[in-house]
């Protein structure tokens, strides 16, 4: 297993966080074909995360792998 680094997660993480939104719903629409994600695209997503970091009501730890040599 890889190591790890935990860091806070904040209004900056919010298009990585859109982009693995968006990459897992298209994912899931491969396997379960009779899901309706169509409002899950980038800017809906985006708008969605940054509202919820304006209004502190989201709040996290994200943990990310580390490349050799970090």
């Amino acid at each position: 297993m890889g190591k790890y680094k935990y860091k806070t997660i904040d209004v900056n993480d919010v298009p990585t966080m859109a982009e693995l939104l968006e990459n897992r719903q298209s994912l899931e629409g491969e396997v379960y074909p009779f899901l309706n994600n169509s409002c899950l695209n980038a800017e809906h997503i985006t708008n969605m995360l940054e509202n919820l970091f304006a209004h502190n009501t989201i709040k996290g730890i994200g943990g990310i792998s580390l490349q050799i040599g970090e």
